[in-house]
C-alpha cells in the first residue's frame, strides 16, 4: 500500500499515533537526567572546593604551627638561655659569645623561611637580635616599621601575660630598602633568665595568599579569612569593602557549611564555601562565582537537548517504519475476523474501532479456547483419580482404552511398568504455631504440584493425593533399573525442602514395580508398608519395600483375645496397654503388610466393640466414634494411641471399686519404674505419665507397698548399682548415668547412705571376699 493511502487509514495512523507516543518518556529521561547531572555535577563541585579549603587551611594551620614551635624550640635552646641577658648584665666574656645568637636566629629562620617576612628576638629596650646581627632598639623600629604597632607597643608586649598569641595582620615597612609587605606577627614570649624576651616572626600574607590560590580549582575563586576577632586577615580581593564584607559574613552560620551557600557581594552572585581552623580559631572563606557552576551546567543542558533530539527524530522515523509494516498484517487479521464475526455466538460487535473490534474477537476466540481446554483438562484429571483410586484399591477399570489414552497424552506415561512412591508429609507443632493460617492453607494446597514438578523432571509420574497428607506417585518406567531416575527426584525433592525440616518430616515409601495396571494395588500396598516402618525421629527418609521381608499372614491368635478380655474385665490399664503394644510390634517386627495391619487394627476394635456389647453398655455410642479410634490415615504409633484410649474409655464405663483400682494403680507404679528407672523419673513425672496427681500416687503407694516412692526407686537404683560395680568395669560416673543419677556426686552420697559405703570401696570389698 502507498504511503499516501496509508494517510487516509485511520487504523494505519492510530498505530503511528501510539508508536510516536512511546518518545514522551525521551522528554522526561532528559529532563530528569539534567536534574540528576546538575545535582551531581554541583555535589563534586562542592566536595571539590571544600575539599581544597580545607586542605589549603591545614597547610596555613601547619605554617602557623611551625612558626610557633620554631619560637618554643629557640628559648629552649641551651646557648639561648646562656646568652641572651640584659644589655646592662652583658660582661666582655657574653660579647664574645653573642655570634651564636644570630646564628641561631639565622637556623630558625631557615625552617621557617618558605612563608615568613623575617623575624627577630628582644628582651629590653636596648638591643634586637636578628638573623643579620644586633642591632639598636630604637634604630631597628625606625627603619624597620608596622603600620598597626609602633615601638611603644612592643615594649609594652613584654609585660602581657600571654605565653603565645597571633597578632592581627599588619603593614611592614623597611624604610631603609624602601619596601612593604602585609604580614601576621606571631608573637612568643618567654622567661630567659631573670628577664622577660620575645620572639617576633612576621608570616606573609602574600605566601599564605598564594597558597589558597594554587590549591583552587577555579582562577576566579577568591578567599576571604577572618580571626576570632571578626577582623579581615586575608582577603585575595583588596577591592571589596571591607565592611560589606564582614556584614555578609556575619550573617552566615557559624557552622562549617555542607553545602554551597549563595550570596550576593558587590553586585556578583557567589557561591560561598567555609570552613574553620581549629589551632589558630580563623575561618576561611572560598567565594566562586556563580558563572563558573552556570557554564558547566549550560554545557551538560546543550549535551542533553541534542541527545533527546537525536533520539526523537530516529524513533519518528522508526515509528513510520513499524506502522507501515504492521499494518498489512493486521488489516489482513481484521477481515478474516470480520469473516468470522456471522459465526460468532456473541452476536457481533458494536464498535466503530478496528483495534477494539479485533481485540473483542481475538478475545473471544481465546476465551473460547481456554475454556474447553480446562474443562478438557479437568474432566480428565477426574476421570484419573477416580480410575488410579480404583486400582489402587483392587477395583478394575470401567473404560481402560480412554484410561490408556489419556496416559499417553497429556499425561506422557509410554511404558507398560508402573510403580506406586507414596509420599507422606507429618507437620510438627512449630507448623502450626508459627506459620499464619492463611500460609499454612497455601502450603499444603502446593505440596502435590510441587511433587509433580520435581519428580516430572526425572520421570513420567502422575501424583494423586490420596489422603491428607499422603501422596501417591505413580511412576512409569521400562524396567527396575529405572528406579534410579525416581531416587534422583526424590533427592531434588530433599534438596528443595532442606530449610524446611523445622516445620514437616518426610517420608517416602517404594513399591515394587509391575508390568500389569492391575497390580497396582500390590505396590500400593507395599509402598503403604514400606511408610508404616519410618522413623518418627528421621527428618527425610526413602524406605524401599524391596528392602523388607513382608509378610501377609496377620499374627492374632485366639490368646491375645482372651488376654485383653481379662484385661478388660479386671479393669487392668496398665497390662492392657502393654498387651496391644505387644501385639502390634510383634506384627511391625515381622513386617507384616499394610492391609494386614489395617486388619489386625480393626479386629482389635472389634474385640472391645463385642466386650462392650457383653457388658449390656451402649454399642451405638462407640460405634459412632469409630471413625476416631479406627482412623486409617493416622500413623500406625497414633493409631495404636487411639485404640488404647478406646479400650480406656471401656474400662472406664466398667470400673472396678477404689481399692481393686488402688492396686491396679500401684502395679502400673512398680512396672513403671523398673522400666524406666535408667531415667530421670521422679515423683511428678511418675504422676503426669498415670493421669493422676502427685499426692494421690504417693499416698497410695505408701499405703499399699509401705515405703516411699522416692525411696523405692532409690532401693532400686543402688540394687542395679552393686550389680554394675561387680559385673562390669564402668567408672563410677558411668554407673551412675547407667542407673538414672547423672550427678556423680549425687550417685556417691545416696550410695553411701543406703549401703554404709562409698561405691568404690564397695566394688573393692566385695571382689576381694
Amino acid at each position: 500500500m502507498r504511503f499516501r493511502e496509508l494517510k487516509k487509514n485511520k487504523l494505519f495512523l492510530r498505530m503511528l499515533i501510539y508508536f510516536a507516543s512511546l518518545l514522551i518518556p525521551i522528554i522526561l529521561v532528559g529532563v530528569i537526567t539534567f536534574q540528576y547531572s546538575t545535582n551531581v555535577m554541583k555535589r563534586d563541585f562542592s566536595n571539590s572546593i571544600r575539599q581544597n579549603l580545607i586542605s589549603s587551611a591545614g597547610t596555613i594551620e601547619i605554617y602557623m604551627k611551625t612558626a610557633q614551635e620554631t619560637s618554643i624550640n629557640f628559648f629552649r635552646n641551651d646557648t639561648v638561655q646562656q646568652l641572651l641577658i640584659p644589655y646592662d648584665q652583658v660582661d666582655a666574656e657574653h660579647r664574645t659569645e653573642w655570634h651564636h645568637i644570630p646564628r641561631i636566629i639565622r637556623s630558625s629562620q631557615n625552617i621557617v623561611n618558605e612563608y615568613i617576612n623575617s623575624m627577630f628576638v628582644y628582651l629590653d629596650y636596648q638591643k634586637v637580635y636578628t638573623g643579620e646581627g644586633i642591632e639598636d632598639y630604637n634604630y631597628y623600629f625606625v627603619y624597620n616599621q608596622y603600620a598597626s604597632y609602633n615601638s611603644a607597643f612592643w615594649k609594652q608586649l613584654l609585660y602581657e601575660e600571654q605565653y603565645a598569641q597571633v597578632l592581627s595582620p599588619s603593614r611592614l615597612i623597611n624604610t631603609a630598602m624602601n619596601a612593604s609587605e602585609d604580614v601576621v606577627p606571631i608573637v612568643t614570649t618567654n622567661r630567659v633568665g631573670n628577664a622577660n624576651a620575645a620572639m617576633i616572626i612576621n608570616v606573609s600574607l602574600d605566601k599564605l595568599k598564594d597558597t589558597l590560590q594554587n590549591n583552587s580549582i577555579f582562577s576566579s575563586t577568591e578567599f576571604i579569612v577572618v580571626n576570632e576577632r571578626n577582623q579581615i586577615v586575608l582577603s585575595s580581593q583588596p577591592t571589596w569593602d571591607r565592611s560589606t564584607v564582614l556584614s555578609i559574613l556575619d550573617n552566615e552560620s557559624d557552622d562549617s557549611y555542607d553545602d554551597f551557600e549563595e550570596l550576593s557581594l558587590n553586585g556578583q552572585q557567589m557561591l560561598v564555601m567555609q570552613t574553620e581552623s581549629e589551632h589558630l580559631g580563623w575561618a576561611y572563606y572560598a567565594l566562586t562565582p556563580s558563572n563558573e557552576f552556570n557554564k558547566h551546567a549550560r554545557e551538560i543542558l546543550i549535551m542533553t537537548l541534542v541527545t533527546c533530539m537525536i533520539l526523537i527524530i530516529c524513533g519518528i522515523v522508526l515509528s513510520l517504519i513499524f506502522s507501515m509494516n504492521l499494518y498489512n498484517p493486521i488489516r489482513t487479521i481484521r477481515d478474516i475476523l470480520m469473516e468470522t464475526e456471522d459465526r460468532a455466538q456473541s452476536g457481533g460487535s458494536n464498535t466503530d474501532n478496528e483495534f477494539d473490534f479485533i481485540n473483542q474477537r481475538i478475545t473471544y476466540l481465546v476465551d473460547d479456547s481456554q475454556s474447553y481446554k480446562n474443562k478438557f483438562e479437568r474432566t480428565s484429571h477426574e476421570y484419573l483419580d477416580n480410575s488410579f483410586t480404583q486400582l489402587l484399591k483392587g477395583n478394575p477399570i470401567e473404560i481402560e482404552e480412554s484410561f490408556n489414552l489419556l496416559l499417553k497424552d497429556p499425561i506422557g506415561f509410554c511404558h507398560s511398568g508402573l510403580l506406586c512412591c507414596n509420599v507422606w508429609f507429618e507437620f510438627t507443632d512449630e507448623f502450626y504455631s508459627e506459620v499464619l493460617d492463611t500460609d499454612r492453607l497455601l502450603i499444603q494446597e502446593k505440596l502435590k504440584r510441587i511433587l509433580w514438578v520435581l519428580l516430572e523432571n526425572q520421570t513420567p509420574v502422575y501424583v494423586l493425593e490420596y489422603q491428607k497428607h499422603l501422596f501417591v506417585c505413580i511412576v512409569n518406567m521400562a524396567s527396575a533399573e529405572d528406579l534410579k531416575l525416581l531416587e534422583q527426584g526424590i533427592e531434588e525433592i530433599a534438596r528443595c525442602f532442606e530449610y524446611d525440616y523445622r516445620y514437616c518430616r518426610i517420608a517416602f515409601g517404594i513399591g515394587n514395580l509391575y508390568q500389569d495396571k492391575k497390580d497396582l494395588s500390590h505396590s500400593f500396598n507395599e509402598a503403604m508398608t514400606a511408610l508404616d516402618h519410618r522413623d518418627p525421629s528421621q527428618k527425610f527418609q526413602t524406605i524401599r519395600a524391596q528392602d523388607l521381608n513382608i509378610h501377609y499372614t496377620l499374627q492374632m491368635t485366639y490368646n491375645f483375645e482372651t488376654r485383653i478380655l481379662n484385661c478388660l474385665k479386671s479393669n487392668d490399664k496398665a497390662n492392657l496397654t502393654r498387651l496391644l503394644q505387644e501385639i502390634v510390634e510383634e506384627n511391625r517386627s515381622k513386617q507384616v503388610s499394610h492391609s494386614d495391619m489395617n486388619r489386625l487394627f480393626g479386629e482389635l476394635y472389634h474385640v472391645g466393640i463385642r466386650y462392650v456389647a457383653e457388658q449390656g453398655l451402649d454399642i451405638g455410642e462407640f460405634i459412632r466414634e469409630e471413625k476416631e479410634w479406627n482412623d486409617r490415615t493416622l500413623r500406625q504409633e497414633d493409631r495404636l494411641d487411639n485404640l488404647t484410649r478406646f479400650y480406656q474409655q471401656i474400662m472406664d464405663r466398667t470400673r472396678m471399686p477404689a481399692g481393686e483400682e488402688q492396686g491396679s494403680i500401684v502395679s502400673l507404679i512398680l512396672d513403671y519404674i523398673h522400666q524406666k528407672f535408667r531415667q530421670d523419673i521422679y515423683l511428678e513425672k511418675i504422676a503426669s505419665e498415670m493421669g493422676v496427681s502427685a499426692s494421690y500416687i504417693s499416698r497410695v503407694f505408701k499405703q499399699k507397698t509401705g515405703t516411699n516412692l522416692t525411696d523405692y526407686v532409690s532401693r532400686i537404683r543402688m540394687e542395679e548399682a552393686k550389680r554394675l560395680l561387680l559385673e562390669t568395669k564402668l567408672t563410677i560416673e558411668d554407673v551412675a548415668n547407667q542407673v538414672g543419677i547423672p550427678s556423680r556426686t549425687t550417685f556417691i552420697r545416696i550410695f553411701k547412705k543406703s549401703e554404709g559405703t562409698t561405691p568404690s570401696n564397695y566394688r573393692t570389698i566385695e571382689k576381694k571376699l
